[in-house]
């Protein structure tokens, strides 16, 4: 595999399927008496959008998302959408 120059050593291969997620956040800060910062995930590979009122928000939902990925029983589940879990 190919790597980029200075990451010789720092990406791993795992066997079998792939332990990731990937998501495009967007922030956007709204106008008003306080600037509000706001929050969304969208998955692209079902194009599926999640928004979050707040950081903590936004955090709790991909804690919920990777919180089973390091035991036995959540390897290998069906991706899920962090909104699902809050």
């Amino acid at each position: 595999m190919a790597v980029g120059p200075g990451l010789e050593g720092q990406i791993t291969v795992m066997d079998g399927a792939p332990s990731y997620r990937s998501y495009v956040l967007t922030c956007w800060a709204e106008q008003g008496h306080d600037q509000t910062w706001r929050f969304s995930l969208t998955d692209p590979h079902t194009g599926q959008r999640c928004g979050f009122a707040s950081l903590e928000a936004l955090v709790a939902a991909l804690e919920w998302e990777i919180a089973d990925q390091g035991t036995a029983a959540g390897r290998g589940k069906e991706r899920r959408n962090p909104c699902e879990g809050l």
